[in-house]
């Protein structure tokens, strides 16, 4: 039997929520922090002792953006190397990068 909300009896369906754009926007930038600070931590590439600590944001925003097509934790590090690849034509070690797939998927999405 169906309850107030569509769902079965027992079980409450949760509403979708449309932000305004601006709110969407300021989600995505904190989420491509968070991204850029794990993507520092492992720092694949080793070009943070001569570069800016946003170096990574182009690749952070790539991965956010690409994290909206995943449906599982088992995508992370895909889409990491294929960001990385497209980026810098390289495969990362792929034990770092499930490390660092497992710590953006614990971010949320």
């Amino acid at each position: 039997m169906p309850g107030a909300f569509g769902g079965h009896s027992g079980t409450l369906a949760q509403p979708s929520i449309a932000y305004p754009p601006r709110v969407m926007k300021l989600k995505r930038e904190r989420r491509v922090v968070e991204v850029r600070g794990i993507l520092n931590q492992y720092d694949f590439m080793n070009l943070l002792d001569d570069a800016p600590a946003d170096e990574y944001d182009f690749e952070a925003r790539m991965i956010v953006d690409k994290l909206r097509k995943a449906t599982g934790e088992e995508d992370v590090p895909r889409i990491i190397q294929a960001v990385f690849v497209e980026q810098f034509d390289e495969r990362q070690d792929d034990d770092a990068v499930r490390a660092a797939a497992s710590q953006i998927w614990a971010l949320g999405r």
